[in-house]
């Protein structure tokens, strides 16, 4: 996300937030993609992580051909999404829409 040149935001669960944004347009509702880093064992190959990696890819692609969107855009890589050592799954992005309080996680 660094190297993307993108603005890396952690927040309180350990979600990871990649954020491309420019002076004209930070004040605008972002636009998120992304998905999960952790997976299960008999996940398929590219389970999570290519959803963030395609983010990236979106970016960065953007940026190559010069293209400024109207609103920010953001790579989000949620935490214990397919965890197993703590419940409950989806926990990153459930902390993050408001469905469980970060201290109850």
């Amino acid at each position: 996300m660094k190297e993307a040149g993108l603005r890396v935001a952690v927040d309180y669960i350990g979600n990871i937030f990649g954020i491309w944004e420019t002076e004209s347009n930070k004040h605008e509702a972002p636009i998120m993609m992304g998905s999960h880093i952790d997976t299960v064992i008999n996940a398929g190959k590219y389970d999570g992580c290519y959803g963030v990696l395609d983010g990236l890819e979106v970016i960065q692609s953007l940026q190559e051909q010069q293209i400024v969107t109207k609103c920010p855009l953001v790579v989000g890589a949620f935490t214990n999404e397919e965890g197993i050592r703590y419940s409950p799954d989806m926990m990153g992005s459930l902390v993050y829409a408001g469905g469980l309080d970060v201290k109850e996680a």
